[in-house]
C-alpha cells in the first residue's frame, strides 16, 4: 500500500525538532540555537500524498489536526485495504466510522508532507505527557554505545506462579548511576517496578 511519495528529486527531508516540547504539547515544534542537545530529535519526511488520495492527522477525539499538530494519521483511497480477510471485529477496529482507515502511525503536517513519528500503540500515555520508547532506548544506548545490542528480555512462563516474568539479561555494565541518571527521569510512576526488576538482572560480564 502507497499513499505519500517524495516528489522527484526531492532527495531526503529531514525535520529536527524539539521532543520535548511534542511531549508536552502534541507540537511539532523546530528546534532553536537554545534548543538542549538531549531534547534535539529528527524525523524523515515521507513525502506529498498520492493522487485519487487522502491523508488526514487528526487527534484522539477524531478532529482533523493542522500544520505541525501530531496525531493519529488516517487514509482514504484505493490503494487502502477493504479490511482482515474474515475478521469483522478487526475491520471494524482499523476503520474510523466515516470509513477511513486509522494507521495506527502518528504524525504531523510539514509544508504538505507527511512526517510519521512512531506508532500509536507504543507511546506512553503519563500526565497528559507523551513519552516515545525510542527516548528511553537512546538513553540506554547513550550510556555504553559501544555495546549497543547486549541486552534482551526473555518471557518465561514459570509453572509454579503461572505468572510470566520477564528476565532481563545483559551483557553491558550497568550501574544504579546509569539507571537513575539516564532511565529513571523518561519511566512513568507506573514502570518503575520494571526498572527494579531491570536492576535485578542487570550484571557486570565480558562480552
Amino acid at each position: 500500500m502507497a499513499a505519500t511519495f517524495s516528489p522527484i528529486g526531492q532527495g531526503l527531508l529531514e525535520d529536527t525538532i524539539d521532543i520535548d516540547l511534542l511531549e508536552r504539547t502534541g507540537d511539532a515544534v523546530p528546534v532553536t540555537d537554545l534548543t538542549p542537545a538531549e531534547h534535539i530529535r529528527t524525523f524523515v519526511a515521507c513525502g506529498k500524498v498520492l493522487p485519487g488520495h487522502k491523508l488526514e492527522v487528526r487527534n484522539f477525539d477524531g478532529k482533523v489536526e493542522g500544520e505541525r499538530k501530531v496525531g493519529r494519521i488516517c487514509l482514504h483511497g484505493p490503494s487502502i485495504t477493504p479490511g482482515y480477510f474474515h475478521n469483522a471485529l478487526a475491520t471494524q477496529a482499523a476503520f474510523t466510522d466515516d470509513g477511513w482507515l486509522d494507521t495506527g502511525d502518528l504524525g504531523y503536517w510539514m509544508d504538505g508532507q507527511i512526517v510519521v513519528t512512531g506508532r500509536f500503540k507504543d507511546l506512553i500515555l503519563w500526565h497528559g505527557r507523551n513519552i516515545w520508547p525510542q527516548d528511553i532506548e537512546w538513553a540506554a544506548q547513550a550510556a555504553a554505545p559501544s555495546r549497543c545490542g547486549g541486552l534482551v528480555h526473555l518471557p518465561l512462563a514459570v509453572a509454579a506462579t503461572k505468572k510470566k516474568l520477564f528476565y532481563f539479561w545483559s551483557a553491558v555494565h550497568a550501574t544504579k548511576i546509569f539507571l537513575r541518571k539516564s532511565i529513571r527521569p523518561l519511566v512513568p510512576l507506573f514502570a518503575l517496578k520494571s526498572v527494579r526488576l531491570l536492576r535485578l538482572f542487570l550484571y557486570r560480564a565480558a562480552l
